[in-house]
């Protein structure tokens, strides 16, 4: 399918391209994340279960790669934030899971998290700040167990 388009389209990319760079879009993420959910629903077991959904990880990477591209150009829109939250949520969840220690090849997946979460001031992986818990004086000097 990616050939197929890549050629269509002209595209030779280097080895440091991004989605776009590959013919990866929305629709080819999409289609990939329906395929790894299928192949779930054809695990049968859990160490197979656990095999796909680890590689699912690039589908997952490719369906955030709007928030991916502005880690270091402008800022994410509030919409597109908010919108993107729970793929990007899922994303690093399964790269946590599966002990993925680089977001790419300069980027180690703790730097990632940093970045998303001081993306234009959203923070995409978590809940917005308006939907958090104020702490409290008393919870605050609560002592940590």
């Amino acid at each position: 399918m990616t050939i197929s388009l890549v050629g269509a389209k002209g595209i030779h990319p280097n080895c440091f391209g991004n989605g776009a760079a590959y013919a990866i879009d929305g629709a080819i993420a999409k289609a990939a994340l329906d395929a790894f959910d299928e192949a779930m629903a054809l695990a049968g077991d859990a160490a197979v279960r656990a095999r796909v959904e680890k590689a699912s990880i690039c589908a997952h990477r490719a369906a955030i790669e709007e928030a991916c591209a502005s880690m270091e150009d402008a800022p994410l829109d509030a919409a597109v934030a908010a919108r993107l939250r729970p793929a990007v949520r899922r994303f690093l969840e399964l790269c946590a899971k599966h002990k993925v220690p680089m977001f790419a090849e300069t980027i180690p997946m703790d730097q990632a998290r940093r970045r998303e979460r001081r993306n234009g001031g959203h923070r995409i992986d978590r809940r917005p700040r308006e939907a958090r818990p104020k702490l409290t004086a008393s919870s605050r000097s609560a002592p940590a167990r």
